[in-house]
């Protein structure tokens, strides 16, 4: 593998979409994938080039790449001038390359992201989505965010704890149908979250590109007859045809979305211990801490 300094550069791996050569990233390093998601999205859409055959390419490059497609007029920053705008977009993506705090209604498919990367991906027209819907048996969280439960599960475990009074607007929720939704559904996707998603997809037509966070990751999704897919990333596979995997299905699939044979080792599903509400409230906040 080509040597990469110390997250500064990032490996490109070529690709065809569309009868194109195209770059993409590859992600080496947690945390990079919103500042990824944005740059291959952008390559996919032609809206940015690299010169044929080029392995490797450093983050101020494609920093620099990415402004100059920033507008020199923002709807809700037209009294900033075109250079402020350009050096905006340049810190927001300096923070995305170690993440992003995210947060969604559990009743519609737009992601809720902070003013600054939310402008960003405005900005390049970039549509942030998520398939964290809660279904028939969860309606009653749809109108609720994750950020609000998050937060009224650790407000009711210290109430607990103090033996304190629960006051919030959560407050007539059952914690265990929360809980119960968070760990059923881990992979932050339902099977109708990725039934009204792809018929949004579909509305936009074949190979619309579209940034999804799911399980803690932002990638970029398209749509190929019917079928949705995520385009695959992950450094292991940057000498190998595999481009995309379908988000809801196993294997790989390469440029042409046909099947990339891979043996999948198949597990033993885990059990879990049964544990008392405190622990599970705990537990859910250590995973996701320690991701």
């Amino acid at each position: 593998m080509e040597s990469l300094k110390q997250g500064d550069d990032f490996m490109v791996k070529w690709i065809s979409f569309l009868n194109k050569d195209i770059p993409i990233l590859m992600q080496v390093k947690d945390g990079h994938c919103p500042f990824i998601c944005i740059a291959n999205i952008l390559f996919l859409n032609r809206q940015m080039r690299l010169e044929k055959g080029v392995k490797i390419v450093s983050f101020k490059h494609l920093v620099e790449a990415i402004c100059k497609l920033v507008p020199a007029e923002s709807r809700d920053r037209v009294r900033c001038d075109f250079r402020n705008l350009r050096m905006q977009a340049a810190t927001t993506l300096d923070t995305l390359r170690r993440g992003i705090s995210f947060n969604c209604q559990f009743g519609c498919t737009e992601a809720i992201l902070d003013s600054d990367p939310a402008w960003l991906f405005g900005v390049l027209s970039i549509p942030v989505r998520h398939a964290w819907i809660a279904e028939d048996e969860y309606v009653v969280l749809s109108d609720f965010t994750f950020e609000e439960l998050q937060q009224w599960l650790v407000e009711r475990l210290h109430s607990e704890e103090s033996q304190g009074n629960d006051k919030s607007k959560c407050s007539n929720l059952d914690p265990y149908l929360v809980m119960d939704f968070f760990e059923r559904h881990a992979t932050q996707m339902t099977t109708s979250g990725l039934s009204i998603l792809s018929r949004e997809l579909e509305a936009t037509g074949d190979h619309t590109l579209f940034a999804i966070y799911r399980n803690n990751h932002m990638a970029v999704i398209t749509m190929h007859d019917g079928t949705l897919y995520q385009l695959v990333t992950d450094y292991s596979l940057a000498h190998v045809s595999a481009c995309w995997e379908q988000v809801l299905g196993f294997g790989y699939y390469d440029a042409n979305f046909n099947p990339y044979h891979q043996e999948v080792e198949e597990k033993e599903p885990e059990k879990v211990p049964k544990l008392s509400l405190s622990q599970r409230i705990k537990r859910f906040f250590n995973a996701k801490n320690g991701g």
